[in-house]
């Protein structure tokens, strides 16, 4: 069964966001989510490790989930800071078309994820 992405996302989101991320799409497999916790390598070095997940880990917290709990608890501690990630592409089950006009953005502070096979996953956040 497909994950349902806008049920899992909801677990994480803050009342009030602080920082919007926008990433380009859920995995199309259907299997695995930003929001679904899960262990993350420690044998790849940092600067190979392309996920999302590794990546939004290490730009806020320096580090990466090796277990899934340890996983929870930076979800957690995302929300706690009022960092949410959202999806722009449509699919069934996202945030995006359900629940977008919800969302209550602080200052609207919107942090937009780009993704090379090179480099891997680039946040970028536009000065204000």
């Amino acid at each position: 069964m497909p994950i349902n992405y806008f049920q899992e996302s909801e677990k994480y989101r803050p009342d009030i966001i602080k920082n919007l991320l926008v990433g380009e799409a859920p995995p199309s497999s259907g299997k695995t989510y930003f929001y679904v916790p899960k262990a993350l390598s420690d044998d790849i070095p940092i600067r190979d490790h392309r996920t999302l997940p590794a990546t939004i880990f290490y730009h806020y917290f320096r580090t990466r989930p090796i277990s899934k709990n340890e996983y929870t608890d930076l979800l957690l501690l995302l929300k706690k800071k009022g960092i949410f990630l959202i999806d722009i592409e449509k699919k069934e089950g996202s945030l995006v078309p359900k629940q977008l006009h919800k969302l209550r953005v602080e200052d609207r502070k919107i942090t937009i994820l780009f993704y090379d096979s090179f480099h891997g996953f680039i946040i970028v956040t536009p000065v204000y």
